[in-house]
């Protein structure tokens, strides 16, 4: 774990030096979501959660690293928070200006205004004690990421409501059927 958090704060200083770099590639979204939610199959079953997902074939041009690095974090997080016999929802909308929302909705206990600002902040103090297992920086890195590639990454949440991680591809992202 400290060596990933290690490589965590090497790379939000790299995205904040302007020092990282992409490497942009047609993608097929289903695949990389795919290959997230196959990470934590396993564990959601054992947990009794289960786990919804449309594949839409939407294809994106994206760094794919990155990418996978954020719905890796996001899934992990959603699963943390989500209690045995609960469920995740992967929801994709393509707004009218023609960018993309993605949405990981957990069924957890939601977050507080307050917890959504720390869990965005690289660099902060510790979340309170029964969310400290979820408190690291891959949602600050997430955002960075996202930046970094011309989108957003932000939290909805009401406590005791659950919380939707939302990731938002811009048109130049999504690539249209021919």
């Amino acid at each position: 774990h400290l060596r990933d958090l290690i490589g965590d704060v090497l790379e939000l200083a790299r995205i904040g030096a302007g020092e990282a770099t992409l490497v942009e590639e047609d993608l097929n979204l289903d695949s990389i979501i795919a290959d997230s939610l196959g990470a934590i199959d396993a564990r959601a079953q054992a947990k009794g959660v289960t786990l919804n997902f449309c594949p839409s074939a939407t294809r994106v041009r994206s760094d794919g690293r990155c990418l996978r690095r954020i719905f890796d974090d996001v899934l992990m997080h959603a699963l943390r928070s989500t209690p045995a016999g609960g469920g995740i929802v992967i929801e994709l909308f393509e707004e009218r200006a023609g960018g993309l929302m993605l949405s990981v909705i957990d069924g957890g206990a939601g977050m507080t205004p307050s917890e959504v600002s720390a869990a965005l902040q690289p660099v902060g103090a510790p979340a309170p004690a029964e969310r400290a297992d979820t408190r690291q920086l891959s949602l600050a890195l997430a955002k960075a990421f996202m930046e970094l590639q011309g989108g957003q990454f932000f939290i909805e949440a009401v406590p005791g409501s659950g919380t939707a991680a939302c990731i938002y591809l811009p048109p130049r992202s999504v690539r249209r059927s021919a």
